[in-house]
C-alpha cells in the first residue's frame, strides 16, 4: 500500500512539472519594408518547423490597440514616450493569444540599411541588427532569430 501511495505521489508530481510554464515567447512581427521576400523567408522557415531554439515561440498578429504608427515611432524612431506606451500596451491580456500579454516586438525595415529591431517587454532599449547580406535567406533567418525576445511574462 505504501509503495502504491509513493508511486501515485511521484506520478502526480511529475505530471505537473510544467505547471507555471508561460509558453512562448509570444511576439509581434511587422515588416515595414516593401520587401515581401522577408515575410516569405520567415513563413517558409516557420512552416518547416524552424523555431530559433524556442519550440513554443509564436508570432501573433498585432492587436488593434497596438498601431503600426506606434511601432514605427517606438522601434524605428526610438521615441521614448512611444517606447513607454508600447511597453504598457504589450502587457495587456490578448484574448486567444496571450492571456498575460506579449513578450516583445520585432520590426524589419529597409529605411537606410536593412535591419531588424526588437523591443522586449520591461526594457527601455531598442536593439537593432543591420543585415550585411539581406538577400541571403539563411543570414536573414539568423538575424531574425537573434531578435526573438525572451519570455518575460509572469508564470
Amino acid at each position: 500500500m505504501n509503495r502504491l501511495l509513493f508511486a501515485a505521489l511521484i506520478l502526480s508530481a511529475s505530471s505537473s512539472s510544467t505547471a507555471g510554464f508561460a509558453g512562448g515567447p509570444y511576439f509581434i512581427f511587422a515588416n515595414f519594408s516593401n520587401n515581401k521576400a522577408v515575410d516569405a523567408v520567415i513563413n517558409k522557415k516557420l512552416a518547416e518547423r524552424e523555431d530559433c531554439g524556442e519550440p513554443d515561440m509564436r508570432i501573433v498578429p498585432s492587436p488593434n490597440w497596438i498601431s503600426r504608427d506606434l511601432l514605427d515611432k517606438a522601434l524605428i524612431h526610438g521615441e521614448k514616450d512611444s517606447i513607454s506606451t508600447l511597453d504598457r500596451l504589450i502587457r495587456k491580456t490578448y484574448p486567444g493569444y496571450a492571456p498575460q500579454g506579449l513578450d516583445g516586438v520585432i520590426v524589419y525595415t529597409e529605411a537606410g540599411k536593412p535591419q531588424f529591431s526588437n523591443f522586449v517587454r520591461g526594457r527601455k532599449v531598442i536593439l537593432k541588427d543591420r543585415l550585411t547580406k539581406p538577400a541571403d535567406d539563411e543570414a536573414l533567418w539568423k538575424a531574425f532569430c537573434l531578435m526573438v525576445p525572451p519570455i518575460t511574462r509572469p508564470n
